[in-house]
């Protein structure tokens, strides 16, 4: 019970990232922009769900329509974060531990700053030159490869209560690191300096 308790207490606790609070969630988040007298949050989700809908994330087939068969519906929420610059940032998840586990082996994963630092230790001696790159959105570069769909939510706008079917790889599904290190095999990216 002791265990329950504190790690009720540790959940439920304000979790602060670079000395700013940051919320648990869309509805907190914008009670701390309204308290604040900001819009940092709010200006943070507008700039994900415009870079979803750039990207054609999503497809709508409809208001009240029923998940078609064959797609399994999941649930759909924005994280938040605050970047060491004090910027915020959201990020729309799906929760993709509702699906099946892929027979897929690949991995993907995000560069250390210990690997960084090897990297450049060993290219300085042997005059190699260094290019580098950060593909905004990368996963939402790739084409879905699971077949899942949503209903939206109060931060898709004009489309909350609609029927969703992702289109593109996105963050929390199971299979979307795995479609853009496909893309970047298959030569179909075009980053133009390779």
């Amino acid at each position: 019970m002791l265990r329950q308790a504190y790690a009720s207490k540790k959940k439920n606790a304000a979790k602060h990232v670079f000395g700013v609070k940051t919320p648990r969630n869309c509805q907190e988040a914008l009670a701390f922009d309204k308290a604040n007298g900001n819009a940092f949050w709010e200006d943070a989700a507008k700039k994900e769900m415009d870079q979803i809908n750039a990207h054609n994330t999503f497809k709508d087939i409809g208001e009240g329509v029923r998940v078609p068969s064959g797609y399994q519906k999941v649930h759909v929420h924005l994280t938040c974060a605050n970047k060491f610059d004090m910027r915020r940032k959201e990020r729309l998840v799906l929760s993709g531990q509702l699906t099946p586990p892929s027979n897929d082996k690949a991995y993907s994963d995000i560069v250390s700053l210990e690997g960084v630092r090897t990297v450049l230790f060993l290219a300085e001696p042997n005059e190699l030159q260094l290019c580098a790159a950060d593909i905004a959105q990368a996963c939402l570069e790739a084409n879905a490869r699971e077949k899942l769909a949503i209903v939206g939510g109060p931060e898709f706008g004009e489309l909350s209560g609609h029927a969703l079917i992702l289109t593109k790889a996105s963050h929390g599904a199971r299979t979307s690191g795995n479609g853009f290190a496909e893309k970047l095999a298959d030569d179909s990216l075009d980053l133009g300096f390779f």
